[in-house]
């Protein structure tokens, strides 16, 4: 392959215009070049080096030196904090001793009076169950003969460590790792005997942390074909993507309500039973939330929040305005389909604040039960509605 030939031009083309150098220049097959070693930079490596032929094979062996250093990526550490039993109930006391009445009454506008209730509940939450990192979590739930087994192995190893040519504590300390290791193992396997046992909802639960898929982001490609590797370009280049699909409407200020004898949703009712209902029936999850209140922390104290909660809701909507952080979420990229490089194949999904999903709840539901009240739905319309899904369309027409 050379500049005669059009495969070879394009090659030498090619290198000579994103600056790939080529280092072989002696023959590696008999009287022909057949392999090659191409890098950038061109100090890239150094020393080559073109031997005899390796084992069975008919071409000579090329040998270098990698003119380059590697480092280890350090793995990140994943915190996250354990809502056990004693410390869902000093949450709970924590929470319980403070003035939400003096808290709501100290402000004077809603988004104040927002942030202060959320300032004092992730100050509760970092005081009675702060961040900690998932490896120290998991050996905290261990019972307490594996607990002292780690303490001996650790007991072992120091002693080890000051006296390496000790055979005793080599052989002390390959049983005790051997005997924790087994342990583990056999307290594993029971705890994934127990959750398939419970059924349901715990063996999904189950299955996805066995099987969780890596949910980073691969390098992605721009239309211009530039390659973004960098986390924060790829934001960038997946902000600019989705915005495209975003239009901001305008409204009409002057818009007059049509008027109708029809009747009509004067208000919508916020009273503590019904925000307490739907705290208690929350995801049982540490989920994130802009606000940094997660669901896990408005279900384990849904009976001490419900008032200060209904009360900010009634506020909210009196005052017609919402919390300024409302208006902010978390975008999640989640992959559809086609090239896994481009950016125009994710869709943004967004992450609210969990107190918003709750008012937004109460409001749709109240809304969805005065339409249905008033029979404004069509019999035929199927879809988006509680039991009337496109499989009950399907039964109906089957009927008929």
């Amino acid at each position: 392959m050379d500049s005669n030939n059009e495969l070879g031009q394009l090659l030498i083309d090619f290198c000579s215009q994103n600056e790939i150098h080529q280092h072989i220049k002696e023959n590696t097959r008999e009287s022909s070049i057949l392999d090659l070693v191409f890098t950038k930079p061109k100090n890239l490596i150094e020393n080559y080096n073109i031997s005899a032929p390796f084992s069975t094979s008919d071409h000579n062996m090329i040998s270098f030196i990698l003119n380059v250093k590697f480092h280890r990526e350090l793995k990140s550490k994943e915190y996250t904090r354990s809502f056990n039993h004693k410390n869902t109930e000093n949450l709970r006391k924590y929470i319980s001793s403070i003035n939400w009445k003096y808290i709501l009454e100290t402000k004077f506008t809603t988004n104040d009076k927002y942030n202060n209730i959320t300032q004092n509940l992730v100050s509760a939450l970092n005081y009675a169950i702060p961040l900690q990192t998932l490896n120290l979590i998991i050996k905290n739930s261990y019972p307490k003969k594996i607990k002292i087994l780690q303490a001996r192995k650790l007991a072992i190893h120091q002693s080890l460590r000051k006296n390496p040519i000790n055979n005793n504590l080599k052989l002390q300390y390959r049983f005790i790792s051997k005997e924790l290791k087994k342990n583990i193992e056999s307290y594993n396997e029971e705890k994934i005997s127990q959750t398939i046992n419970k059924g349901g909802n715990a063996i999904h639960k189950l299955i996805r942390q066995k099987f969780k898929l890596n949910n980073k982001i691969p390098n992605l490609i721009s239309e211009d074909n530039k390659i973004h590797i960098n986390i924060k370009d790829k934001c960038k280049l997946l902000a600019n993507t989705f915005s495209k699909y975003f239009q901001l409407k305008e409204f009409d200020k002057n818009f007059t309500p049509r008027q109708t004898t029809r009747e009509h949703l004067e208000d919508i009712e916020f009273d503590i039973l019904t925000v307490e209902n739907i705290l208690e029936n929350l995801p049982n999850k540490n989920s994130n939330s802009p606000d940094d209140i997660p669901y896990i922390l408005l279900k384990s104290c849904s009976k001490i929040l419900s008032p200060t909660i209904t009360e900010i809701f009634r506020i909210i909507l009196d005052n017609r305005t919402i919390p300024e952080i409302w208006r902010q979420s978390y975008i999640i990229p989640i992959f559809k389909k086609g090239e896994i490089n481009d950016p125009a194949n994710y869709r943004p999904i967004s992450v609210t604040c969990t107190l918003c999903r709750v008012f937004e709840r109460i409001i749709s539901t109240q809304i969805i039960n005065f339409l249905n009240k008033t029979k404004f739905f069509s019999d035929e319309q199927f879809g988006f509605l509680q039991y009337r899904s496109t499989t009950t369309n399907l039964l109906s027409m089957l009927d008929d």
